[in-house]
C-alpha cells in the first residue's frame, strides 16, 4: 500500500506530508492499543481506516456538530503528545481525534473532538453539562427536520 496517494481532507489544513505523518501516527498508537485489548489487525489495515474516517468526516464532531480544528494536528509532535495533558489545555478541545466505531478492538474510526473522546472521564461537572448540552441541542434540531 502506498499512503502518498492519501490527501488530506480539506477541512483538516495540512500539507500532504504533515498529513502522512498523522495517519502514520494514529495507525501505530491504534493499533499498539487494541494489540492489548486483543485486536488483529495491522497497522497497513488501520492506516486505510484512518484515511477512510478523515475523508468521511466533513469537519464536524458527529455528535455536538461543533467544527474541528484540523490546524491543531500539525504543531503536536508524537513526543510532545505525549507530555500534553488535553484536558488543561482548552485550547486543543476542538482537535480532531480518531475514535473507534464500537467497543470491539477492530479498525473502524471516526473523528471527533478531543472534548468529545474526554468527555465521559477528565471533565468537571460544569464542562461535561456543558458539552452534553450541545449534543442534546444538535439531536434536537436533527432529529426535528
Amino acid at each position: 500500500m502506498d499512503i502518498s496517494n492519501f490527501k488530506p481532507p480539506k477541512w483538516l489544513k495540512l500539507t500532504p506530508d504533515d498529513y502522512k505523518r498523522v495517519l502514520n501516527r494514529e495507525a501505530r498508537r491504534l493499533t499498539k492499543h487494541d494489540r492489548r485489548r486483543g485486536g488483529r489487525y495491522h497497522v497497513k489495515e488501520a492506516l486505510v481506516a484512518v484515511h477512510n474516517a478523515f475523508q468521511n468526516c466533513n469537519g464536524t464532531d458527529p455528535y455536538d456538530g461543533m467544527p474541528l480544528e484540523g490546524k491543531l494536528l500539525k504543531p503536536i509532535s508524537g513526543t510532545d503528545r505525549l507530555s500534553i495533558d488535553f484536558t488543561c489545555k482548552s485550547h486543543l478541545r476542538r482537535m480532531p481525534t480518531v475514535g473507534h466505531l464500537h467497543q470491539e478492538p477492530i479498525a473502524e474510526f471516526e473523528i471527533l473532538s478531543r472534548q468529545t473522546y474526554t468527555a465521559k472521564n477528565e471533565m468537571t461537572a460544569d464542562e461535561y453539562l456543558n458539552h452534553c448540552k450541545a449534543v442534546v441541542s444538535l439531536s434536537e434540531t436533527t432529529t426535528s427536520e
